[in-house]
């Protein structure tokens, strides 16, 4: 993701054909390093949690601020999230 932007549903949407056609009923974990700070519109995180492949969302960085975002995210996946230091 690029510096600055914020992610939407529509963003999503890639992600979400690439798990019908990969994963449709294979259990998997989407891990994301973030290297550039950027926004995730709460309702990816709604839309995601409808995924029933999905078991966990995790996010990889090495910037402490990553940290309490997720926390944040956290409040709108139905799955389990963590923030993983690299």
């Amino acid at each position: 993701m690029k510096e600055g932007i914020t992610v939407l549903p529509e963003h999503n949407d890639i992600l979400l054909l690439i798990v019908e056609k990969y994963n449709k009923n294979k259990p998997f974990v989407y891990i994301t390093q973030r290297i550039n700070s950027y926004t995730v519109n709460p309702t990816v995180y709604l839309e995601i949690s409808k995924t029933p492949s999905l078991a966990e969302l995790a996010v990889a960085s090495n910037n402490p601020k990553q940290k309490v975002q997720t926390k944040l995210e956290k409040a709108f996946l139905k799955k389990n999230f963590d923030c993983l230091k690299l």
